[in-house]
């Protein structure tokens, strides 16, 4: 979605470890941003996954559980 790519061009490091990702942890992480329609909701979730990628927090479940 072209909120979370926003937000992984906006963050170097979060895209950085994306970028390092398997495709399906890719794959999970996109759709748990496409799960939300509102746009701000997008663009938070967004920022809440660059937050925790850069925690070393890469599994699209664990994002999700952890605070």
């Amino acid at each position: 979605p072209e909120e979370f790519s926003e937000v992984m061009d906006t963050d170097p490091a979060a895209k950085k470890v994306f970028d390092r990702l398997t495709d399906g942890n890719k794959r999970g992480l996109v759709a748990l941003v496409n799960m939300v329609k509102s746009t701000d909701k997008r663009i938070e979730r967004s920022l809440k996954i660059a937050e925790k990628l850069k925690r070393g927090i890469t599994s699209p479940q664990m994002v999700m559980k952890q605070p």
